[in-house]
């Protein structure tokens, strides 16, 4: 498979414009390294997306193939390194041991496909794949496992 297209523990982690860019930013990693810049320098979650879809070369198999393993990295980043990441942690730790989902009507792939007003009212089975919310239950389960051993 290869490594995962972010930055090793060693490497910085190039600030991120916004949590869209989370999976925008290794998907062009991946297939377009010179669409990764423009990612990057992105200022809006629309723009990020707009030219995740520019990104050339996209395989999606390869993606779909990579994608939960990417998401999941950037998401531990998210919580253990950069300016507010114990805040952060505090807050994904705060949570328990509840179900997390991403609850976007517009996202059934990262989410689960409807609103949070809407999702409890719906048969699971219906609900998206909800990619984000389970790489934030897998990070949260690291990061209480890790204090475990810490305290």
């Amino acid at each position: 498979m290869g490594p995962l297209p972010l930055p090793a523990p060693h490497q910085p982690v190039p600030r991120l414009p916004n949590r869209r860019a989370l999976h925008d930013v290794p998907q062009g990693a991946l297939f377009d390294p010179s669409q990764q810049a423009a990612i990057l320098t992105a200022t809006h979650p629309r723009q990020v997306k707009a030219l995740g879809r520019k990104v050339k070369n996209f395989d999606a198999a390869t993606w779909e193939d990579r994608r939960e393993a990417i998401v999941t990295e950037g998401t531990r980043l998210k919580f253990t390194t950069g300016a507010g990441a114990a805040e952060r942690r505090r807050r994904l730790l705060a949570t328990g041991t509840g179900e997390l989902v991403e609850a976007s009507p517009f996202d059934p792939i990262w989410g689960v496909g409807f609103a949070p007003h809407v999702a409890p009212t719906v048969d699971r089975e219906a609900w998206g794949l909800n990619l984000l919310g389970k790489a934030l239950m897998v990070v949260r389960d690291e990061l209480r496992t890790a204090e475990g051993r810490a305290g």
